[in-house]
Order: C-alpha cells, then sequence, then structure tokens
C-alpha cells in the first residue's frame, strides 16, 4: 500500500467517525492494517498537509476531521487561484499597454531605416579610428609622461642599491682588509659598476 493510499484510507476513517482518535486505542483496533509507527507516519503527513486535527490532551493525542473541510480547504484553494489568475491578468494587460506606448514613433519607416543605416556607418568609422588611436598610444604625452615617471623611479631605486652594495664594500675593506677589486671580483660585479647618472 502506498504513502497516498494509506493517507486516503486514513483519512476515510477519520471523516466516517464523527468523533475524536485517541492513536493508542486506534492502533489496536487496527493492528492487522499497519503497525503503529506507520500509523503514526501516515497521521502525522495528514496534520502537516492540514487535512487532520491534533489535539494534545493530557499524555494522549487525538485526531479528528470533518468531512466538509476537504472542500473548504478546496474552495479556499481555488479562491486564491483565482485571485492570482485576475492579477496575472492585470499585470499582462499593464505590460501590453506598456509596449504599445514604447513602440509608439519607432515603427518601421524609410527615415528610420536611413538613419539606422548613418548610425551603422558612423559606428563603423568609430571602431576604425579606435583601431588606429590604439596603434600610436605609445606615442600618448600621457603614456609618455607616466613611463618618464616610472623610469625615474626605476633609476632612483638602481642608484639606492648601488650605494648600498658600495656601503658594504666600504664596510668590508675597513672590517677585513678586502680590496675593492678583490670584493667586485668575488662577488661577480664589473669594473665599471657605478651610479647611473
Amino acid at each position: 500500500m502506498s504513502a497516498d493510499d494509506k493517507q486516503k484510507c486514513m483519512l476515510d476513517l477519520l471523516n466516517r467517525s464523527s468523533s475524536l482518535k485517541n492513536l493508542r486505542k486506534w492502533d489496536i483496533k487496527k493492528r492487522k492494517l499497519a503497525t503503529l509507527a506507520t500509523i503514526k507516519d501516515t497521521l502525522q503527513a495528514l496534520v502537516d498537509d492540514g487535512k487532520v486535527h491534533l489535539d494534545k490532551i493530557g499524555t494522549s493525542n487525538y485526531y479528528w476531521a470533518f468531512p466538509s473541510e476537504g472542500a473548504v480547504i478546496r474552495k479556499r484553494k481555488l479562491d486564491e487561484l483565482e485571485k492570482q489568475y485576475s492579477n496575472l491578468l492585470k499585470d499582462k494587460e499593464n505590460l501590453e499597454n506598456s509596449i504599445s506606448e514604447n513602440t509608439k514613433g519607432k515603427e518601421q519607416s524609410e527615415e528610420r531605416a536611413a538613419l539606422e543605416e548613418e548610425l551603422a556607418i558612423l559606428e563603423l568609422i568609430y571602431s576604425n579610428q579606435n583601431a588606429t588611436l590604439e596603434k600610436f598610444k605609445e606615442c600618448d604625452p600621457e603614456t609618455l609622461r607616466a613611463m618618464q615617471s616610472k623610469s625615474a623611479i626605476a633609476k632612483d631605486a638602481a642608484n639606492r642599491w648601488t650605494d648600498n652594495i658600495f656601503i658594504v664594500q666600504s664596510w668590508c675593506r675597513d672590517k677585513f682588509n678586502i680590496e675593492s677589486a678583490d670584493f667586485f671580483k668575488q662577488f661577480g660585479i664589473k669594473d665599471d659598476f657605478d651610479n647611473i647618472p
């Protein structure tokens, strides 16, 4: 028996008897049909769906349902859906009105076709000029200024490190009595090593 069939069976039993059902007493009577756990799970599913009501009185759980309640729930759902449908129809009408307002004056005409053709030509010219401009970007004054600024920063950094090497060379000469030529030779530094003017 599938879960839906079990739910229908339980709902029929609750609807036929117009009294509260206690789970323990009900289980004893229906032991042939299902186990307590199965009945509990099925009833809980019906409670979660809102088809059956549950009242806890003391330590007992009582389940009940009205036969007409299903019709009331379906009627309420139908009213909700009809309201949503009418709202969607209004939205559709508003969108159609908005589309018709926005398309006024944009109908296809000879003048519009000529303007679209002119726009396409101008866009082509613009893209060609941008491509030409890219070729000459290296000669752009702003690019040249940025390159000069970066090269000045790099030159200052190189001179600072050159000075640091000379300071280390002086310290080694004073501390270990190493000549400049030997120091440069030992570290693979050329003889013409000096600051950048």
